[in-house]
């Protein structure tokens, strides 16, 4: 039930409430379970079953408050509604039922051709890299009704110009991160779960690439949803599946864990591509592959000066040598952005225009700094 809650929130655009549904689900799942752990196993289910009555109760209290019309509006069955409803929701169904596979086969090749120690490792680094993809859901969520709201009322004029800002940013805030597992994963890996898992750290470095490139075409792929065209978003993961799938029978019996997390690089990648073009050709946005390699320019610079950094420090504390040379490196990523055009006035003009609020002071001098 809480699915149909959170779709309805979602598409009525009230986000806030939407952010918070699974917020109080961990939070009242955790509280019981902890009260009720001493029964093991069966306390855990009925802290499941007490979470999910508390989040029917509180939130179908929310959500008559806050649309009244649920229980006023008069039904009325459409049948070309039903239909055209139905039809998007197996596509969508299928779509997710192959994302689904792609994020699960490599664990069982690996489980079959390698021993049980890489399975360890490989779902060490997985879930670690998966953290990336944080940022792009809670856009992602925003995006789609947000897109098929302005898409239906013809207004592609701003969904282009809110598109373009939104690749922007996106890939300028989240290059950072993902150079960090980049950078260090060995320390990330090690400091989470023990030098024992240290050989997972080559993996976690592919497979942060390859979360990049899957949030990005998350993103794309809510545009799409948004505009109406789930069967866009079939074809391509059902494409990237079988892909996938060959990759993995090429790389995994040979590369282990490695070879997995390289098929899934690839895969996403290609995904990344493919729905970047979609949304190209469907939205007509103005942002082109070179706008991203520029970017992407600069976080290779930056990941530069952390390796040039990394060799001159001299400091015992592995903790305080990344916090060094990260800063370092941002400095550097930041001047590059601002001499080299990417970050401009009307991007901030853009910012403000978001409702973000930025200090006056911090306004000021960026204003001085950055380039129309």
């Amino acid at each position: 039930n809480m699915g149909l809650y959170s779709a309805v929130f979602q598409a009525m655009q009230k986000f806030r409430i939407f952010a918070f549904i699974e917020v109080f689900r961990v939070s009242i799942v955790f509280i019981a379970s902890f009260l009720l752990i001493e029964n093991g196993v069966v306390g855990i289910a009925f802290a499941q079953l007490i979470s999910t009555i508390v989040m029917n109760i509180i939130f179908v209290t929310i959500a008559v408050k806050e649309m009244p019309f649920l229980l006023t509006e008069k039904f009325t069955f459409d049948r070309k509604l039903f239909h055209n409803l139905l039809r998007f929701g197996i596509i969508l169904w299928l779509g997710n039922i192959v994302v689904m596979i792609i994020s699960r086969i490599d664990i069982i090749f690996i489980t079959y051709f390698r021993p049980l120690t890489e399975v360890a490792w490989y779902n060490v680094s997985l879930p670690t890299a998966m953290l990336i993809t944080t940022f792009a859901s809670a856009i992602s969520s925003t995006l789609y009704p947000t897109i098929s709201e302005l898409w239906a009322k013809g207004k592609k004029n701003i969904i282009s110009n809110g598109m373009n800002s939104v690749i922007k940013f996106f890939f300028v805030a989240m290059i950072p991160f993902v150079f960090v597992f980049l950078a260090f994963p060995e320390l990330i890996i090690v400091s989470l779960f023990g030098q024992e898992f240290a050989p997972a750290a080559f993996s976690l470095q592919l497979l942060s690439l390859a979360m990049l490139f899957s949030s990005m075409a998350h993103i794309f792929m809510g545009a799409i949803n948004g505009i109406g065209r789930p069967d866009l978003i079939s074809k391509t993961v059902s494409i990237i599946a079988v892909i996938n799938l060959i990759l993995n029978i090429i790389f995994v019996p040979i590369y282990g864990m490695n070879g997995a997390a390289l098929s899934t690089l690839i895969s996403f990648f290609l995904m990344f591509i493919i729905t970047f073009n979609f949304v190209k050709n469907e939205i007509k946005i103005d942002f082109y592959l070179v706008d991203i390699c520029k970017i992407f320019v600069g976080g290779f610079i930056a990941l530069g000066s952390i390796s040039i950094v990394k060799g001159i420090l001299i400091i015992a504390d592995p903790i305080l040598e990344a916090g060094i040379t990260f800063t370092i490196s941002m400095i550097v990523y930041i001047t590059y952005l601002i001499f080299g055009k990417i970050i401009v006035k009307d991007d901030m003009k853009l910012v403000e225009m978001s409702g973000a609020k930025i200090p006056d002071g911090l306004k000021k001098t960026m204003n001085k700094i950055l380039r129309k």
